[in-house]
């Protein structure tokens, strides 16, 4: 009984697996671009990133979005606009950091933008992402996304 039962826990554990792994669509956006410093950090991959505070101030239901690092530069962005769920595709890359607010920083462009360049860094064994960067005219903007296993509803 107990060989029947650790099989059946190896082979939910296996199917589990393929369910986060498996990708519907096969976009490449190729390497990191730059002078050779690019890379992705596999640490982002395995979960979904959810926001949960801007500027260290908890951020509402209707502000929370979430980022999907897949792997190899490709991801996903997911929000609300009117309460509706939204995704759109994008692209990263990471390089090691040329300030003294982190030693990485990342790269990420949505479907439709321009890359934007932030420092990160992770706290709680993993499980918080800070992602900071500056803005003339408005500072220093802190956003600190929580890992999560899955998305909620409406996604």
């Amino acid at each position: 009984m107990k060989k029947i039962y650790s099989i059946a826990i190896w082979i939910a554990a296996a199917i589990f697996s393929l369910s986060l792994t498996s990708c519907g669509d096969a976009w490449a956006p190729g390497p990191p671009p730059g002078p050779g410093n690019g890379f992705y950090d596999s640490a982002l991959t395995g979960c979904y990133w959810e926001l949960w505070q801007i500027n260290s101030h908890l951020v509402s239901p209707s502000e929370t979005n979430y980022l999907e690092f897949i792997g190899n530069g490709r991801g996903w962005y997911y929000y609300l606009r009117n309460g509706a769920p939204y995704e759109e595709k994008m692209t990263y890359w990471c390089e090691y950091s040329d300030n003294y607010v982190s030693d990485y920083q990342i790269n990420i462009r949505y479907s439709s933008s321009s890359p934007t360049t932030m420092n990160y860094w992770f706290s709680s064994g993993g499980n918080y992402l800070w992602m900071q960067w500056y803005s003339y005219g408005y500072g220093t903007t802190t956003y600190v996304y929580r890992a999560v296993s899955r998305l909620p509803a409406p996604f």
